[in-house]
């Protein structure tokens, strides 16, 4: 017999302090589901899609969903480090010792790059692949000691993909296709 939960009482606070957090947040409107495998439990609409017209929010009202690919990518990661394929305090180097950057700080790890706090400024976007791209981050140089503060890395989920491809011998896609949308007892099951 399948266990069903009563949310009621959560959807009741979402309700409650959502709104009341949104002004301060400077946040106009959102969309929140909250599904598993089998159902999709609630979508609830807060705010408004335009602050000139209020039009508000309803499920089925499109967002650009911006940078997911890094929430996939963290999640693998943290896969990975759990099945014991890396350690996040570990220097990215170990994983792909051909990654560089100028430094005279201690080395960047698998932690730093995850919450943005490695110290690189680069942008690598204009190369024509995801290996070239971090290649040319030895070009560049870290602004301050990684793990001293944050700055939003697209460089740094760019090594991270790398790390993921040296830890489990697999193309990035195939490791987000198979960990995320499919089973995410892979890594588990290959380690055993």
């Amino acid at each position: 017999m399948k266990k069903t939960f009563e949310f009621s009482g959560t959807f009741q606070l979402m309700d409650d302090f959502i709104p009341r957090q949104m002004p301060a947040l400077r946040t106009p409107g959102m969309s929140i589901a909250l599904i598993d495998r089998e159902r999709c439990w609630r979508v609830a609409t807060y705010g408004c899609t335009d602050l000139g017209t209020n039009a508000p929010i309803r499920a089925d009202t499109l967002f650009e969903i911006g940078s997911i690919t890094k929430t996939f990518t963290a999640v693998a990661v943290l896969q990975a480090a759990e099945a014991g394929l890396l350690d996040l305090h570990t220097p990215v180097t170990t994983y792909l010792p051909w990654f560089q950057v100028q430094s005279v700080y201690e080395p960047i790890t698998v932690h730093h790059l995850l919450n943005h706090s490695a110290g690189m400024m680069g942008i690598i976007d204009q190369s024509p692949d995801i290996h070239s791209a971090v290649w040319m981050l030895r070009e560049s140089e870290l602004a301050w000691p990684p793990g001293e503060r944050f700055l939003y890395s697209d460089a740094g989920y760019q090594v991270l993909a790398l790390v993921l491809e040296a830890v489990t011998g697999r193309p990035f896609a195939q490791i987000i296709q198979q960990q995320i949308f499919e089973d995410e007892h892979v890594l588990a099951d290959e380690m055993r």
